[in-house]
């Protein structure tokens, strides 16, 4: 089963993180937005954006 990806840009810009720390969790978690948004709902950062840019 395929999940839907983030590009580091699109998950920067979706949790308003600077590209660094970004590309910190991209790179320890993976594209794959399902984890990703895991991840920062269990830290707690809310999206600033719905993320409906994301393919």
């Amino acid at each position: 089963m395929r999940q839907p990806h983030y590009t580091l840009e699109q998950f920067a810009k979706k949790y308003g993180l600077h590209h660094d720390e970004a590309k910190i969790l991209f790179e320890k978690f993976g594209p794959s937005s399902v984890e990703l948004d895991l991840l920062m709902r269990a830290k707690g950062i809310k999206p600033l954006d719905d993320g409906t840019n994301i393919p």
